[in-house]
């Protein structure tokens, strides 16, 4: 009884990982080739398959290592489908392009791949990792390329060389530009090589810019073109020789080395160079020292000036801020900011100064309005609201604003009315 329970339990268990493990993802990989010229792509494809379905993009390594390029085409992603054991897996799969840049052999180190799915039974996301095993490439050149020193493959090259200015015609300092272009086809422009530098010489210099790459693809194929500028500049007398330009390449179509060349160019340097003086006229620093006396005076003068009349301009400025601060207007200024801000308060203490100034200036200013929109205001404080009263009744601030605004408009109307009255005779009895 015993050995049979033991064995109901074990297949119990080996059913539950059989279970597990048939639901696991599934990666496959293949390479195109393992031996490739270099420059040339080694197609690595990378499958990934689930029981369900992706719940997000499963997250792929780089696979980048030393002197191979890794890239991603286009479109290198696709959906998908297989049979498993009856049942349809669904997935990614994904086209990496490998080009070897230099020959030898290259370990691709193992990886893994992180997948994100639904579970066949709970629809719960499942977030696993799956390996990938390492693998290797070789990049090989041609027997009959063996000779070739740098190596360069492509289905096309061509070189193009544009000169800007006259080479025929150049004086000491003058400069032209020389401009070399590289097309080729088949292969990335970045494997095309670095140029040779031109020889220097005693009649000229040379001046490089950083090359400029531009790459294309059409259909998995890549072209391009490299460019590099120099500027040469003339300094001595002469005719100088800058030589051809020849680069070897092999021929991926004809399977032979062939040699592209630019023509050389030869430059005619007119004039002679300009030779600095034996002695040189001493400096003269009088220009110098005046220049430099007067800004000292000028600032010593500005000094003594602020000294003087900076203590008596404060003392004006504060002069002129009490004056204001002690005047009518200031004082009415006041009491509208207090009733825009509903302080009662401040207006209690603005509004008994505003009457003082203003009254000093015109003892006939009718204050009723004032007091009585200032009543108004004042009874919420102090007196609640009677049975059957609306406690709108009671603090009408705009009513006060506006009392005080025509009690200072009539007042100013007085004073001008005022003004215009004919002044009494100086001998009434005459």
């Amino acid at each position: 009884m015993i050995r049979v329970f033991c064995l109901l339990l074990f297949a119990l268990q080996a059913g539950a990982v059989f279970a597990a493990s048939s639901t696991a993802p599934i990666v496959k990989t293949s390479l195109s080739e393992e031996t490739a010229i270099p420059g040339q792509a080694i197609i690595f494809r990378v499958s990934v398959l689930v029981p369900t379905w992706m719940l997000s993009p499963p997250v792929f390594p780089s696979f980048e290592v030393p002197n191979v390029a890794v890239r991603l085409p286009s479109r290198s992603a696709q959906p998908v489908s297989e049979t498993v054991d009856g049942e349809t897996w669904s997935g990614v799969s994904r086209a990496y392009r490998l080009y070897p840049m230099v020959p030898g052999r290259f370990s691709i180190p193992a990886d893994e791949i992180q997948v994100t799915y639904a579970d066949p039974q709970t629809r719960e996301p499942i977030v696993v990792k799956v390996p990938i095993d390492t693998f290797e490439i070789v990049g090989e050149v041609p027997e009959a390329a063996k000779t070739l020193d740098p190596f360069l493959a492509a289905n096309s090259l061509s070189i193009d060389r544009k000169i800007e200015g006259d080479a025929e015609a150049l004086n000491p300092g003058d400069a032209l530009t020389l401009t070399t272009t590289i097309k080729v086809g088949g292969v990335s422009p970045m494997f095309v090589p670095p140029l040779p530098p031109i020889p220097s010489d005693q009649g000229y210099s040379t001046y490089a810019k950083e090359p400029v790459v531009t790459e294309k693809e059409d259909r998995g194929v890549l072209s391009g073109e490299r460019t590099q500028s120099v500027t040469v500049i003339a300094e001595n007398q002469g005719t100088y020789d800058i030589p051809e330009l020849a680069l070897s390449w092999f021929n991926l179509e004809t399977g032979k080395i062939e040699t592209a060349t630019a023509p050389g160019l030869s430059l005619t340097i007119t004039g002679a160079a300009a030779t600095p003086t034996s002695e040189e006229s001493p400096l003269d620093w009088k220009p110098f020292a005046y220049s430099g006396l007067a800004s000292a005076l000028v600032i010593f003068a500005l000094y003594r000036l602020s000294n003087l009349f900076l203590p008596q301009l404060r003392r004006a400025l504060r002069q002129h801020r009490a004056r204001y601060q002690a005047s009518e207007t200031y004082a009415y200024k006041l009491l509208m900011k207090e009733i825009s801000q509903r302080n009662l308060a401040g207006v209690e203490h603005a509004g008994l100064r505003w009457k003082s100034l203003a009254g000093a200036q015109d003892p006939t200013i009718n204050w009723k309005p004032f007091e009585d929109a200032l009543l108004t205001v004042r009874a919420p404080a102090y007196i609640s609201v009677p049975p059957g009263g609306k406690s709108g009744d009671f603090g009408n601030w705009q009513s006060l604003e506006e009392a005080v605004r025509d009690t200072r408009v009539n007042t100013k109307k007085n004073r001008k009315s005022a003004s215009r009255q004919p002044l009494r005779p100086l001998n009434p009895g005459a």
